[in-house]
């Protein structure tokens, strides 16, 4: 695969690997309402298996759950045949699938560049990533989990494709007609250790399927600009746009990370939580559907890694989902 800016298919993320875990079996699991899923999203230098490894056990132990099963996740033709029968309208599980970069790292120039031929190397390793994390979350629609029972997990550069994931939400919900389709909202999403890129690729349509070829570049005023594109033209319903205007989705936000990071300063924490509020009030002001919101927690004395802290918080928000089903049944 080249580290050069190359737009042809198949993208460099498409066939990267995939890990699926089933958890079930346990109180908490039988008394939800519908199924739930997680997403985890690696760092550089890393792959899907010890994310996985880590957040199985923790979800396994700390919601005493007593089956786990790793179900084979076939080539994205076959899928379709994959997902059926009882597998597809289980109501009983906990969701946990794994992607990973095609290599061990989701792009190849830091998040920070604002070269533009390093901007231009790293669009479509990018836009690839963020692609993953939607297919990830149309696999767990397939399996029953609804989105607003989806929990993002990312780390590091996982953490930098979940909040740039949220700005293009952001933006992209207010003006796109095709929004909710292209662009799914998970109901709690947990950037451990990270940022945001400096300038956005171009998602969730590729430069050759609109009339802007160069990344959309987040403006002083934290606003990003729309992507015109012939495709949603085309798409567009209006009555369908305006249902899902009125329908308010809610999208929390918790970002963490250790005030000993070498890679992301405590500044620099704070600059992304405020560019992400100050995109969701743009956002409202413009009547977009999403209420989203955010909050920003550090781990003390802790330096680049997953922290007892963050994994107790992902725990947490896995929990509550659960936690509202036992209130409301």
């Amino acid at each position: 695969m080249s580290e050069e800016a190359d737009w042809q298919d198949p993208l460099p993320h498409a066939h990267g690997p995939t890990i699926l875990v089933r958890l079930s079996g346990g109180k908490w699991s039988r008394e939800l309402s519908a199924p739930v899923g997680v997403v985890l999203i690696h760092g550089r230098n890393e792959t899907p298996k010890p994310m996985m490894d880590m957040f199985c056990t923790l979800l396994k132990e700390g919601l005493r759950e007593e089956k786990v099963e790793e179900v084979a996740v076939l080539p994205k033709e076959d899928e379709e045949q994959a997902v059926v029968g009882k597998e597809k309208r289980e109501e009983k599980a906990l969701w946990i699938e794994a992607v990973g970069a095609a290599r061990d790292w989701w792009y190849p120039d830091a998040h920070s560049v604002t070269d533009e031929k390093m901007i231009a190397k790293n669009a479509p390793f990018i836009f690839s990533a963020l692609q993953r994390i939607v297919d990830a979350m149309k696999d767990l629609n397939k399996r029953g989990v609804p989105n607003d029972r989806i929990v993002l997990v990312g780390f590091s550069q996982g953490a930098n494709l979940l909040n740039t994931y949220t700005l293009v939400l952001l933006r992209e919900h207010v003006t796109s007609s095709l929004a909710t389709e292209l662009l799914p909202v998970p109901r709690h999403i947990f950037p451990l250790a990270g940022s945001r890129f400096k300038v956005v690729s171009p998602f969730p349509f590729r430069p050759d399927h609109s009339r802007f070829s160069a990344p959309v570049q987040v403006k002083a005023n934290h606003q990003t600009s729309r992507l015109k594109h012939s495709i949603a033209n085309a798409n567009a319903n209006a009555n369908a746009d305006a249902a899902a205007r009125r329908k308010q989705i809610n999208l929390e936000s918790s970002l963490m990370c250790g005030t000993k990071d070498v890679r992301f300063s405590v500044q620099m924490m704070k600059d992304v939580l405020s560019d992400l509020r100050q995109a969701a009030a743009s956002h409202e002001s413009s009547e977009g559907p999403l209420r989203a919101t955010f909050s920003l927690e550090f781990d003390q004395d802790q330096p680049h890694i997953i922290t007892d802290k963050m994994k107790g918080a992902v725990l947490e928000g896995v929990r509550n989902i659960g936690s509202s089903d036992q209130q409301t049944g």
